[in-house]
Formats: structure tokens, sequence, C-alpha cells
């Protein structure tokens, strides 16, 4: 399993933030990882390498989150899906050039992992938690808003990672089960469960993103992670307007 990225997109960001590829190129060797435009060029064509500090140092140099920047198409992530749960589950061994990505689904009591943020990015995740008291409201779906603030312009890609930790679990680990992408005009939805949702976002000042999530019948506390910073808003109520949806 090979993992694709969506070439138009990152030589936008080339071109935007360090005004092209070779620049870029320079960019990272500064940062103590040497390489040559014509490796990255390859990695474009060819899929990125499986080794994972190699990967998230050429993000941490790109500044976004692989998540939001994957060619599903290419990637053949629907066809794939089952291959690749099958290799989370086992702890991302034969997950391919998808294995570096295990790092973010990881369940775990520290989730999301600082650490990884730190030594290739120079930042810290932007978290955001909420609970479902399951007391009033139950077996009913919360839409939650989402907008991106920091220096990023409004269709910077982010990515917007989601995990719950059931009170009722006495492991207290935080278990990921999905992501919500927003890039240029488009949303993404990708669920655990090989739910893909996408759907096109209407043109606006600021970044802004709006899925929902289910709200089952026990107590469980939920936690957004983004690389970008964000705020976010939820309510405890079904909007029909609002069409991606992480199923219970």
């Amino acid at each position: 399993m090979k993992l694709f990225l969506d070439t138009a997109l990152i030589h936008r960001i080339f071109d935007d933030r360090f005004g092209g590829i070779a620049n870029f190129a320079d960019d990272w060797t500064e940062r103590g990882e040497p390489r040559t435009v014509s490796t990255i060029y390859a990695w474009l064509k060819n899929g990125l390498p499986t080794q994972r500090d190699t990967v998230f140092s050429f993000f941490g140099a790109l500044g976004v989150d692989p998540i939001a920047v994957i060619d599903l198409d290419r990637s053949k992530l629907p066809k794939n899906f089952g291959r690749l749960r099958t290799a989370f589950m086992l702890g991302g061994v034969n997950a391919g050039g998808f294995g570096p990505l295990f790092e973010l689904y990881r369940p775990s009591a520290n989730w999301p992992d600082h650490s990884l943020l730190q030594r290739h990015f120079n930042r810290l995740w932007s978290v955001f938690d909420f609970n479902h008291t399951a007391d009033a409201i139950k077996n009913t779906y919360a839409t939650l808003t989402i907008s991106g603030v920091g220096k990023e312009p409004p269709n910077w890609p982010r990515a917007f990672h989601i995990a719950y930790r059931r009170r009722s679990n006495s492991d207290g680990l935080w278990r990921p089960y999905g992501t919500t992408i927003s890039r240029a005009e488009e949303a993404i939805l990708v669920h655990e469960n090989g739910d893909i949702q996408q759907e096109r976002l209407p043109v606006q000042s600021v970044h802004q993103l709006r899925f929902k999530t289910y709200f089952g019948p026990s107590p469980v506390e939920f936690r957004l992670a983004s690389m970008h910073p964000f705020t976010a808003h939820v309510v405890p109520e079904d909007d029909p307007t609002v069409h991606l949806q992480f199923d219970g």
C-alpha cells in the first residue's frame, strides 16, 4: 500500500510558502535533512517512503498534517481500507506507506503524541475536549463547528482528528476514530469503519468546518486534535443542514 499526495496541492504550498520546490529543498536541508529536488519529485510521483522520521520530517518542514494532503484516489484508500485497518490493529505492521500515520491513530492515554510534533514541527497539538454525559441527551448527533486561527490562509490544508474515551473503561485510553479534512474548497470525513464522505465548502473569509458525531447511551469524553490552532463549538443537536457525520 503506497501513500500518495495531492501533487497540485503540494506544489501550491511549495510556491505559496517557499517560492518553489527548490527553495523548499534548501529550507529542509537547513533543518538538517539534506534532500534533493529530484528525490522530492520522485516521492510525489511514486509515493512516500515508509520511514516514519523521514515522512514526518518532510511534513514538519512543509508545515502541514500528512492526512490533510492525501490523494485518496491514487492512494486507493477506499479499496485498501480493510487491509489498512487490520494493519493498524496490529500496531502498524504491513501498512506500507501508511505505516508512519499509525503514530496519529495509536490509542493512548496521552493522545495525541506531543513529542512527535515537538520533534518534527516544533509545536504542540491544539486540542479541544468536550463531554457527553448521557443524562438528558443520548442516542442523537452533536454538531461541531470548527474555526481555524493563526497565520495560515483560510484555505490552508488542515486535518482535525477525533478520539473518544469511555468513562466506564479502566484503561484510560483515548481511541481515535476518524479525521475531518479541510482543504481549498473541499471537506473530507474519514471514519475508522471505512466510510469516506466529501462535500464542497463555500468560499469563506474565515476557515470553518462543520460535522456531526454520535452521542450514544453511555457517558463519553471526546477530544479533537489538530496540528494547527483552532477554536471549536459543540451543540448537542442533530443539525439537518450538516451532512458530514461520524456514525455511531
